[in-house]
């Protein structure tokens, strides 16, 4: 089977940096990583050697970070509405949102049941 790669929709660039949950007043810019990641293996090799960051935790945004310096990080911004699914305030926030913009495309017919 012969099967052509598409290119990306949207530009890919070169991030310098991510860090895991800066204070707001120390944050680099107002971008967040909010995506899943598609990373090379060594990044292993790097966490091996990463001490405890955030929270006590070996962070696996601070493995990227490194790569990052070293250009081998890219990403493609999207833009949107981003919500904290990890709190039910964000969860709820999230249902509500995506329930009202689907309301456009549903039709509410009544339906009979044959018994």
């Amino acid at each position: 089977m012969n099967r052509k790669i598409k290119r990306a929709v949207f530009p890919v660039v070169s991030i310098a940096g991510l860090f895991e949950k800066p204070d707001a007043d120390d944050a680099p810019s107002n971008l967040a990583s909010i995506t899943r990641y598609v990373i090379a293996p060594d990044i292993f090799d790097t966490l091996q050697g990463l001490k405890a960051g955030s929270g006590g935790e070996i962070q696996l945004a601070d493995a990227i970070n490194i790569h990052a310096q070293h250009d081998s990080v890219e990403t493609v911004r999207l833009n949107g509405r981003r919500f904290d699914c990890g709190s039910v305030d964000g969860f709820f926030d999230a249902i509500t949102y995506e329930y009202s913009a689907q309301a456009r495309f549903r039709k509410f017919d009544a339906v009979s049941i044959d018994r």
